[in-house]
């Protein structure tokens, strides 16, 4: 008896330091831990439903959305504005043709049973146009320096387990081609310190992901931060966007994918004159029925003022596009609340033949363009004389 308690005493013993071996070799080698976290990315995380694209149609999203043509219908609730003590309803109703690289925007506003007026917005290429008949035709235009129409990655195929394994060799080619070494950093959840990696794909390699995303392979090496848990679990991966983005107004963009479920989406640029903005998503995993989002939007500007938006969106896809709701909406400016809401409507997948740009005022081209800095320091007045025109019209 003590003699076969010895031998499975051994046994275990040898279990162990074959277990600690593993792990050591595993914690030395980067490359090892790379593929083992694909491996548990594949098959765990993109059946969480915490997960920021749990049951989103990728390539649908690029191609019918972004990169297609949408009508937009729904009306929206605002609560708290400054001196109006009514609920403010709004009817809107829009057009985005991306192939025009137009979008229109018509907003009716409405307190209690009276009509107040609309709001005209238009977009192209770069531009911005915003049109208020009720203040006597009050008309700004813009160049927001960003391009409004830019195409998204059109997916070749859905991102799948099955995706994984098809391209498994290609994904075991791939970690020998990338050049990986720490990058003095680690992130820590209060239970475990995830330490990161800068990656670098160099210029030609990984040709099977650019074919994935539908897009041509960047004529320069592409670096990422990547951070992994002991368990070789994705903790963080950090995405420096300003190369792609080079020709616009932002300074710099970087995309963050945080938490080992993916759940969280940061995305943060820098402007001119020292301003930022900064927009994180995060997917409600406890919510199935529909896909939630809550969003959390920081911008802060040169005068030391920081506008802050929360909300929180559903979505649920069905035959001809999207039913769209926006709860619990939040505008704060410096903590002092400036307007509360909520949108219900839906986002239609549409083919627009007819010039996006129809109802337009014939000479919206003519308006004069002024700078985002000029605009941004008038919209205390605007607003101010909006909420003006209001109060006396519900006088009458």
């Amino acid at each position: 008896m003590k003699s076969r308690k010895k031998r499975f005493l051994r046994f275990l013993a040898v279990l162990l330091l074959l277990f600690l071996l593993l792990l050591a070799t595993v914690e030395q080698n980067p490359r090892l831990k790379i593929l083992i976290s694909t491996i548990r990315f594949s098959g765990e995380t993109l059946n969480d439903p915490s997960y920021i694209a749990y049951q989103v149609d990728l390539m649908e999203l690029c191609r019918d959305y972004l990169n297609g043509d949408t009508v937009l219908r729904g009306e929206a609730m605002l609560n708290d504005v400054e001196k109006v003590k009514n609920t403010m309803n709004m009817k809107i109703s829009g057009e985005r043709s991306f192939a025009q690289k137009k979008a229109a925007c018509q907003a009716d506003l409405s307190v209690l049973a009276l009509h107040m007026g609309e709001f005209d917005f238009y977009a192209e290429n770069k531009d911005l146009y915003m049109i208020v008949p009720m203040l006597d035709n009050l008309s700004y235009a813009f160049d927001t320096g960003i391009d409004l129409f830019w195409k998204a990655p059109e997916l070749t195929s859905d991102l799948t387990a099955a995706w994984f394994q098809e391209n498994w060799d290609n994904i075991v080619t791939f970690t020998k081609q990338i050049q990986i070494i720490s990058n003095g950093r680690t992130v820590s959840d209060g239970r475990w310190n995830s330490p990161g990696y800068q990656i670098t794909i160099p210029e030609g390699c990984g040709m099977f992901i650019w074919e994935f995303l539908g897009m041509e392979a960047p004529k320069h090496d592409v670096v990422l931060d990547l951070f992994l848990t002991p368990a070789c679990q994705v903790r963080r991966i950090e995405m420096d966007l300003t190369e792609i983005l080079k020709d616009s107004s932002l300074e710099t963009a970087f995309l963050t994918i945080d938490s080992t479920d993916c759940s969280t989406a940061i995305l943060t640029v820098t402007l001119p004159d020292e301003e930022k903005a900064t927009v994180t998503a995060v997917r409600n995993g406890d919510i199935i029925s529909v896909n939630s989002l809550h969003l959390d939007a920081v911008y802060d500007t040169y005068n030391g003022d920081q506008y802050h938006m929360t909300s929180r969106a559903t979505w649920k896809s069905n035959d001809t596009g999207t039913d769209l709701e926006i709860h619990d909406l939040e505008v704060l400016r410096n903590e002092e609340l400036l307007a509360s809401g909520y949108f219900k409507g839906n986002v239609t997948k549409s083919t627009i033949t007819e010039d996006v740009f129809r109802d337009a005022p014939v000479d919206l081209y003519s308006i004069d363009k002024i700078l985002w800095r000029d605009l941004r320091s008038d919209v205390d007045g605007f607003f101010e004389s909006v909420t003006n025109e209001i109060v006396e019209r519900m006088k009458l």
